[in-house]
C-alpha cells in the first residue's frame, strides 16, 4: 500500500499538515496531462471516501509574479486537506506495514531457531560421547593405581 499515489498524497497531506489545518496545493513532478488526470483521479477517490477534503483552487493569485510560475495545471488541481479518517487510515497501514514486517521477522527467526536445535541436537550427542569415554578414562586409569 505504501507505494500507492492514494498512500503517498496521505502522507505529503499528513507530513505538511499545520495547526491552522489549511488546504494545501498537491506539487507534482511530471506535469503532463497523463500525470494531471491521474493525480486528479486519486485525490477525486479520496475524497468519495472522505479521508481528505478537497476545494477548488483559487483562479486568481496574490501577485503578477507567483501568477505567472502557475500552470494550467495547477489552476485546475484541487486544494487539499486530510481529515480525521485519513489519518486514521493512514496510521492503520503503517501500522500494517510494521506487523507485516514483524511477522517475517518472526518466521525467519524460527526458521533459525529450527536450524540452531539441530546443531544443538548434534553437539548434545557429541558432548554425551566424549563424556563418557572421559568418565570410563578416568576409571581405567584409577583401576590402574
Amino acid at each position: 500500500m505504501k507505494k500507492t499515489l492514494e498512500y503517498k498524497i496521505l502522507k505529503y497531506l499528513f507530513d505538511n499538515n499545520t495547526e491552522d489545518l489549511k488546504f494545501i496545493e498537491l506539487d507534482f513532478k511530471e506535469k503532463s496531462e497523463d500525470s494531471f488526470k491521474i493525480l486528479e483521479y486519486a485525490i477525486n477517490e479520496l475524497a468519495k471516501r472522505e479521508l481528505i477534503n478537497v476545494k477548488p483552487f483559487p483562479k486568481t493569485t496574490r501577485n503578477e509574479k507567483e501568477k505567472i510560475t502557475k500552470t494550467l495545471l495547477y489552476e485546475k488541481l484541487d486544494l487539499c486537506k486530510i481529515n480525521i479518517d485519513g489519518v486514521e487510515f493512514l496510521h492503520k497501514v503503517e501500522s500494517l506495514e510494521i506487523n507485516f514486517k514483524l511477522a517475517e521477522s518472526s518466521i525467519d527467526a524460527n526458521e533459525l531457531n529450527k536450524k540452531n536445535s539441530k546443531f544443538n541436537k548434534h553437539a548434545t550427542i557429541i558432548n554425551i560421547i566424549l563424556g563418557i569415554i572421559n568418565i570410563s578414562l578416568l576409571l581405567y586409569q584409577g583401576l590402574q593405581n
